[in-house]
This record gives structure tokens, C-alpha cells and sequence, in this order.
């Protein structure tokens, strides 16, 4: 199984903007989307019981896509996730970050667990893990999430003053 992203677009056959039925229907290829509740927002999750994938599908209150998340998939997974040729989980994050700066992408590292990419909405997941090169942070990324345009701007209206 392979997902290539999309940035800020989609991944795999799922595209931002997408409505929930439209959505269930496109992860149907992987296993039966399961829907994920308790959050503010509708979700749908497929995986298989090794983890060798591991999707997830966010939507807005409207239901409609704004985000997919990728795990990182456990064990001999034959599963592959990658983004203009590289490997987001067999590469190791210091390189893959370096590797986006060069290709004259911002890489905001602010909070070196969770580094992303706003002017494409591509965010990485670096909390967790159980495997470390050294001291630090874990040695791979646990995930890797597109989403919409604007993503990662936020701007909280207080009337007179602007929370950016």
C-alpha cells in the first residue's frame, strides 16, 4: 500500500474538501472506515490490526475534510507514505527537514515535537517514538498530517484586538 501526499490538497484519494460520505467512501479501498467519536468535530479512522496502516480523516463541524493524518506504520509494514520522492517515514526527520528547507520551503520548528511546513499545511509528528539516535527527540516521526490551506493560521477576532 502506498500514500502519496498532496500538500495542501490531500493524500492518497482523499482531498480537502470532501464531504463525509464522499470521504467514507474514498478509504473504503483500504478496510471499513470506522467513525471516531468524543471530539468537538466528526472523524473516520481505517487501520488493520498489525498498524501497518493507519489513517485518519478530520473534518469540520459541517463535515467537511480539513486534514488527514498518517501513523507511522508498525513492524515489516509494506505500507510506503511519501512527498516529492521522500520517504516521510524511513527518513530520518533531521534530514527530511533539512531536505524541505532546501527546496526553499519554511519549516517552522518552534516546537521541534510537532515542525510543519504552513505555506503547503504539512505537519509532522515527532512525539512519542521508542527508538532514539541519541539524546533529544524520538528518532522517526510517529505521524505526518496535510491539511487545508490556512491550517496552521489561526486568528481569533476579540472585536478591537487580534490573536494571530
Amino acid at each position: 500500500m502506498h500514500f502519496e501526499l498532496d500538500p495542501p490538497r490531500g493524500a492518497g484519494p482523499l482531498m480537502m474538501g470532501m464531504g463525509l460520505a464522499e470521504a467514507r467512501q474514498a478509504m473504503a479501498i483500504w478496510g471499513s472506515p470506522e467513525d471516531v467519536t468524543g471530539g468537538l468535530t466528526p472523524g473516520l479512522r481505517v487501520r488493520d490490526a498489525q498498524l501497518s496502516f493507519d489513517v485518519f480523516a478530520h473534518f469540520e463541524s459541517d463535515s467537511v475534510l480539513t486534514a488527514v493524518e498518517i501513523w507511522r506504520p508498525l513492524g515489516k509494514s509494506p505500507a510506503s507514505v511519501t512527498w516529492n520522492g521522500i520517504d516521510i517515514f524511513q527518513t530520518p526527520p533531521d534530514v527530511l527537514l533539512q531536505r524541505l528547507r532546501e527546496s526553499g520551503l519554511e519549516v517552522d520548528e518552534s516546537d521541534p515535537r510537532n515542525p510543519f511546513c504552513p505555506d503547503v499545511t504539512i505537519g509532522f509528528n515527532r512525539s512519542g517514538g521508542t527508538e532514539f539516535f541519541g539524546p533529544g527527540l524520538p528518532s522517526w516521526l510517529e505521524s505526518v498530517l496535510v491539511a487545508k490551506p490556512g491550517y496552521y493560521s489561526v486568528e481569533v477576532d476579540f472585536g478591537d484586538f487580534k490573536l494571530s
